[in-house]
């Protein structure tokens, strides 16, 4: 971490310390300022919940006594250094998105366990995982990570956004928008539980037999945009300081396409499904949970990139009234997981802890 982002850092704990204590919200969701993704989820939480109750996002975990912590990531308050000291009467919910093997989570769990209240997550592959390893299901919050649907929606044609995009019209506009490389830098070096790895081999098979065109979006994409340029694959790569941005890329989309091994969301499935756009994906996170193979997702098999290939490139070659059920079915499945409904559960559970 560069001197400059250490500096922007402390005087966002210091101020976010102060505005704690000054402003007294019933409940604060701790974010990384520098992560994305996790800000992003908290401020949609706030927002959407905030008239209800008192509630902020901040990078301080320092807050008067009895006030409600929610971690939004297990590691904004365990790492390596050790874990955050709050106040005892601090309720705290932690929220723990995927889990990996000889998860640092683990440890820290076991030793402070009493002290957490709750254990947000968002799929049952963790919740199972947890449970072999004997944590308490009495302790576990479930909810899936929403989709703001007033905000990803369909605004222009698919034609129109391709020629917004400067995408030429006859391609297959293949989609993913996330982080797969390691680090905050250019990614190179592949971050693999997202399948970075898959992905490239996948897109690599379809360039040979369809007019592909790669749309990219998120940071660290280094190592699928140098695979892309090795096999001259046509490819648009766009990052948005603000997530929700991600949207008009959407509208461009024949189908998106993800290869990860291990996921807490991801959030593209019901990003995708408000969009109306093909998903494509492995049966991981919460797609194992929402997704029903030929119903309102495409499912493939990440260590089979032959298979999963043929299985894109058969739904590619459907006429498009055929493809067209998927998506359908998809938008009527993504309202239930909407953001003004999920906000209901954090509401209740909130209201909970902060009586």
């Amino acid at each position: 971490m560069t001197i400059s982002r250490k500096l922007r850092k402390l005087f966002y704990f210091i101020l976010d310390t102060f505005l704690n204590f000054i402003l007294r919200p019933k409940v604060i969701y701790v974010i990384d300022d520098f992560n994305w993704s996790i800000k992003h989820d908290g401020k949609s939480i706030c927002n959407s919940i905030g008239t209800k109750i008192k509630i902020r996002t901040t990078t301080s975990h320092i807050a008067p006594s009895g006030t409600v912590i929610h971690f939004g990531d297990i590691y904004t308050f365990f790492s390596k250094e050790g874990v955050k000291n709050v106040s005892k009467q601090s309720p705290i919910i932690l929220t723990w998105f995927h889990i990996v093997d000889n998860d640092i989570g683990f440890k820290y769990y076991s030793k402070y366990k009493d002290r957490i209240s709750y254990l947000h997550l968002s799929n049952h592959i963790s919740q199972n995982i947890l449970l072999k390893r004997g944590f308490p299901k009495d302790k576990i919050f479930f909810a899936p990570i929403p989709v703001n649907t007033s905000i990803f929606k369909r605004n222009r044609s698919k034609q129109q956004a391709k020629i917004d995009l400067n995408i030429p019209l006859n391609t297959v506009v293949i989609g993913s928008f996330q982080k797969d490389g390691n680090g905050w830098g250019e990614g190179l070096e592949p971050k693999l539980v997202k399948g970075p790895d898959v992905f490239c081999d996948i897109v690599e098979k379809l360039a040979k037999v369809h007019p592909i065109h790669i749309l990219l979006s998120g940071p660290a994409r280094g190592y699928v945009i140098n695979r892309l340029k090795e096999k001259d694959i046509p490819y648009s790569h766009f990052y948005f300081e603000d997530p929700n941005e991600v949207s008009q890329l959407y509208e461009a989309l024949d189908l998106y396409l993800m290869t990860s091994r291990i996921e807490g969301g991801p959030k593209s499935i019901t990003e995708s499904w408000a969009m109306g756009v093909p998903y494509v994906g492995t049966k991981v996170g919460m797609v194992h949970d929402i997704g029903l193979d030929g119903r309102n997702f495409i499912e493939i098999d990440g260590s089979n990139v032959d298979k999963s290939f043929q299985k894109i490139s058969d739904y590619i070659g459907k006429e498009d009234q055929e493809k067209a059920i998927i998506p359908k079915n998809a938008l009527q499945d993504v309202q239930l997981l909407s953001l003004q409904e999920i906000s209901k559960k954090y509401l209740q559970l909130y209201i909970e802890l902060s009586q």
